[in-house]
This record gives structure tokens, sequence and C-alpha cells, in this order.
């Protein structure tokens, strides 16, 4: 059974025939008359792989499909194009072999096709799903990377693969080997004329700081091995380990020796300055060759000073209640505030009452004012970092959509980023953003802001409609007023019958003592006569 290259049905094909028409749309089953579709080994959001046969030397080979209807803009056309053209100009045992490249069809159905050696393994996602990795195992992974990205990088000029992950690297079958495969993000030279120095290509996660300002290096397949080392190790997704300025928290989550997690550490470095100068080096590194300064140290803390926590936010609750307590005689909510000057000058002049009476003033004005007054007046530093943390977040949404665009994250990821940017920023910053500058992507996440307060309204809704519902059962339970009479009457009756009853039985059983009586008395006259 083959796949018919035009609609895809299953057909059977006659033993010895050079070609055959598909039964159920008519045109020939082998793919630009030559190559013999099998399966379907992947299917991605921009085209489908296949394994082939290439009927002029029997060879399986792979087939990578990407239908033309998808690529909206020259940029991924070009992309096609560029992978084929660098495939055709590698030559090394870990990349597969170039075959061919060409399209086929007309209109909607028009294609490109991609023909390379056909690479029997699983990827290291699949081997992660069977098994655990050990640091020598990890290791070993790392330097068979290394050595393609030596080749790689080692080119003039260089070729920066862009798309490291643990998904396109293949453990070859036939010797264990591992394969690095999908050269469809690669970039042939630094700076592609043809592409522009703003194009974002890759997956995110993997992706260095830099690749989403379109500046790719060598040393941004260096951060992807890093990334590549901690997921290996962590057995977590990059995604939720990633950070609002690109980095990863992934020291936590790491136990291995402190030699290894130096590489790591200095390949995940934010700045490509501070990492290491190729992948020879690295792999120096991994192996204990060379002196120990081949790695470069880890980077200092930027800014020249010791860091400094923001200051929290002061309370206008807070300030109003200190005003107005007995400790206002001292000024005790101007130290609070920030108005040292004055706080010591009211405890300088307590006796005078002055700064009781100023105190008393102050609390007035503060009760008067509304939030945004009073953190614009006393809280200017927390403003401008809350101002400063809505244009992070509002940049990395729209970053992220534009991954989204370029196919580099899924629209589940890029909600799931989405809520962690806004589960990471305090509430009230809404309040500071001019609104006339935000776009469609802020606006989404403002309402995704709401979604606690319109669960809980639903949880209030819910409630409320619950007490509405027992009373309503408890006023049912209660009986109507004729039933309630009716049912009265019968529980009297009830009683009267029971009470004549017992006066019945109280009366039988005094006329039987009575009778008694009267019979002992005639027997005892009986006997005395």
């Amino acid at each position: 059974m083959v796949l018919c290259a035009s609609c895809g049905a299953s057909v059977e094909e006659p033993a010895g025939a050079n070609t055959s028409a598909c039964p159920a749309c008519g045109d020939a089953t082998r793919l630009a008359g030559r190559y013999r579709l099998l399966e379907i080994v992947g299917e991605g959001a921009v085209g489908i792989t296949y394994r082939a046969q290439d009927t002029t030397d029997e060879r399986t080979v792979a087939v990578k499909e990407m239908p033309l209807r998808h690529t909206v803009d020259a940029t991924a056309r070009a992309r096609m194009d560029r992978e084929a053209r660098v495939l055709r100009q590698l030559d090394h045992p870990r990349v597969p072999a170039y075959v061919d490249h060409f399209e086929v069809g007309e209109g909607k159905r028009r294609a490109f096709y991609l023909v390379q050696a056909f690479i029997e393994g699983p990827t290291l996602t699949g081997e992660m799903e069977r098994r655990r990795y050990t640091e020598a195992e990890v290791v070993a992974v790392l330097l068979e990377l290394l050595e393609v990205l030596d080749y790689l990088h080692g080119l003039s000029p260089p070729v920066v693969h862009r798309d490291l992950k643990p998904k396109n690297v293949l453990r070859r079958q036939e010797d264990q080997r591992l394969v690095l495969i999908d050269f469809g993000s690669v970039r042939d030279v630094l700076e592609d004329p043809a592409l522009g120095g703003s194009t974002v290509a890759g997956t995110y996660g993997y992706m260095a700081p830099e690749q989403f300002a379109g500046r790719a290096s060598p040393k941004s397949d260096l951060y992807a091995l890093g990334v590549v080392a901690v997921v290996l190790l962590s057995r977590k997704d990059p995604v939720d380990l990633a950070q609002p300025d690109h980095t990863l928290s992934w020291r936590d989550h790491v136990h291995a020796s402190a030699s290894l997690l130096r590489v790591v550490e200095s390949l995940l470095a934010q700045d490509p300055a501070d990492r290491p100068e190729s992948a020879t080096a690295v792999a120096a590194a991994l192996r204990g060759e060379g002196p120990s300064e081949a790695l470069p140290a880890p980077p200092a803390p930027r800014g020249g000073g010791p860091l400094v926590a923001p200051r929290p936010r002061r309370s206008r609750i807070a300030a109003t209640v200190m005003a107005f307590s007995p400790l206002a005689l001292f000024g005790i909510h101007n130290f609070y505030l920030g108005r040292r000057m004055r706080g010591l000058l009211s405890c300088a002049f307590f006796f005078t009452f002055a700064p009781a009476l100023l105190s008393l003033l102050d609390g007035l004005r503060f009760a008067g004012m509304s939030a945004a007054e009073f953190d614009a007046e006393f809280n200017r530093e927390w403003v401008e970092n809350e101002r400063r943390r809505v244009a992070e977040v509002t940049e990395e949404i729209r970053r992220l959509h534009a991954l989204v665009e370029e196919g580099a994250l899924t629209r589940e990821e890029f909600a799931a980023q989405k809520r962690r940017l806004l589960g990471q920023s305090r509430g009230g910053i809404w309040d500071l953003v001019d609104r006339d500058k935000l776009d469609r992507l802020l606006d989404d996440a403002k309402e995704l802001a709401r979604f606690p307060q319109a669960i809980f309204d639903e949880i209030s809704r819910g409630g409320r409609k619950q007490l509405r519902q027992r009373r309503l059962e408890q006023r049912n339970k209660r009986p109507h007023p004729q039933a309630y009479r009716r049912e009265r009457n019968q529980r009297d009756g009830r009683q009267d019958k029971q009470r004549d009853s017992e006066s019945k039985r109280g009366r039988d059983r005094d006329d039987r003592q009575s009778e008694r009586a009267r019979k002992k008395k005639r027997e005892r006259r009986r006997d005395r006569d």
C-alpha cells in the first residue's frame, strides 16, 4: 500500500509498474513520478513529513511537504528555499543528506517538497518519555551535539541552526548516533540581507534572548544547547521555567556536579558575550580538558552598586490611622511617609500640641484622597516601578504574539505564558496605564486579569441562588392555612376521642371497684346472719 501524492488516499500499486493512477482522484500516485509515499511519520503546523521510497535507486528517503497556501508572506517562502540550499551545501554524518527539492501542483494544491535521507530512530523527546538520563548520558548527548555545532559554526560563513531542541535530535537506529534535523530556521550568514535583521525564528523556551530581536549568532545555538541540558536533567518544559526577561529559572530543578552546572550556567548566560566562545571550548570543558579559565566566569550583577530592594507601597489607610492615633502627637505618620524632617520637628515640639493639630489635618486630607492621588504624592517610586512593569509585560505579550505568528509558539503556550506574566504583575497596575496606547493584545490581557473577579461574582451568585432555593424549600414545607386548620381540627378530634376513651375506662374501672365492694358487703352480711 502507498499513499497517493495528490489526495493522500491509500492505494495498491501493482508490482513492477512504473506508475499507476489513483482510483480516488485519477492522478499519478507517485510524487514527481519518482517518489513512492509509504507513510506519514510527522505532522507540524506548516507541513507533513513522509517516509518514502526513491524508485530510481530503491532507497528510503524522507519527504517534507509544505503547502504553499500556508506561506502568506515572502519570508516563509524564503525559509524553504534557504533550508534546501543550506542542506545541499552541508556534508556531515550527523546531518541528513540532501537529495532533492521541487514544487508540485497548481493553485491551492501547490506545495514545496524537500527530500532528504531518511533517519530511522526516535527523537530525544521520545526517549525522555520512556527513560531518564544519568549525568554521564547527558554529557554524552551534549558532546555529540557539540560535534555538529562545531561543524556548522566552523563553516564560512557560519551556519546557525536557531531551532536546537530535543524534538529535532534523532538517535539513528543503526549506530545509536545523534543526528540533527529540521533546518527550517537555519541562517547561513550572521546578517542575511534577504531576510532583514529582525527575523524571529526558533521555538519559545529554547531561543536565546537576542533571538527575540532577530539577532541570531552561533552563540544562540550554544544557549539552546544549555536549555537542552536543563530539559534532560530536570525533565521540565522550558516554557514552565521561562522568565519575563527571556531567561530560565532552572537552578532549583537541576541536580548535577558542580563542573556540569558551571558549563550549563555559562551556556545560559543572558549576554552572548558571557557565553563560551565556541563549541570546541564547551566540549573541552565537559571533558575536563584545558585550563579552568576556558569558560567565562558567571556575569556579575550589572549596575555597579549593591542591589536595593524596591520600596514597598505605602498604604493610605495606614497613614490615616496613624494620623488619628495618639502617636500623632509625635508625628509618627511623617516617618511612615518618608517626611523625616517634619517628623523630627513634631517630636521636638510635641508639648505645643501643634503636631497633633497638623496630624489631624493630614488625616482628614488622607481620608479625602483617592488611591491614585495618594500614590502620586507618596508612592512615586512604586508608581514608576509599576509603569515599567506594565511596559515590560506589554512588550513581552507583543513578542509572544509575534512568536505565535512565526509558528514558534502554540496558542496554548501563548495563553499559558500570558497567564504567567499577568500573575507576576501586582494588583492595581492597570490603573496607571495610558489606555490610548494599548493595543489589542493588552486589551486581551486586561480581560484575562478580570477573570478572578468574574469567578468570584459567579460563586457569589451561585451562593445567593442556593440561599434562595433553601428559603423556597422551607416556605414550601410550611402548610397552607386551611390545611393547617383542618389538620389542627383533626388533631383536636383525636385528642378528644383519646380523652373520652380514657374517661370511659376510668368510669368502668370505678364501677367494677364499686361492684366488688358491694359484693363483699353482701357476703359479710350473709355470714353474720
